[in-house]
């Protein structure tokens, strides 16, 4: 019974540092397209990403046997899928559309692909 909570714990621990590294190449990203930009706030010495709530965020996540794109508190499907990189480029024209990101997962919930404008 231990190792099958060593797996569930390994699995676990992979995905939050999956989550950690997507959420630091977000911010990252977002602050290098803030640079390259030059905008104004920057060069005052503001910051370019003063709360990264204001990131808008979009998901495709498996749900009840298909893929689902969601919108972060969205409580209902923009789209849904068979197939998740289906439901990509319509999902990055809308994440372009807000200067936003998307991430994508498989059907066991961990991190495919994600796209950052």
């Amino acid at each position: 019974m231990g190792d099958c909570q060593s797996e569930v714990d390994l699995k676990q621990s992979l995905s939050d540092a999956a989550a950690l590294a997507i959420c630091f190449d977000i911010l990252s990203s977002k602050a290098m397209f803030g640079i390259c930009k030059l905008k104004s706030a920057h060069l005052k010495g503001g910051w370019i990403i003063h709360d990264q709530a204001l990131i808008p965020l979009r998901f495709i996540k498996h749900s009840k046997g298909q893929f689902c794109e969601i919108k972060e508190g969205g409580k209902r499907s923009v789209r849904v899928h068979a197939d998740n990189l289906a439901l990509v480029p319509a999902a990055t024209t809308r994440t372009k559309r807000e200067s936003g990101a998307l991430l994508v997962y498989d059907a066991g919930g961990f991190p495919v692909t994600w796209f950052v404008e």
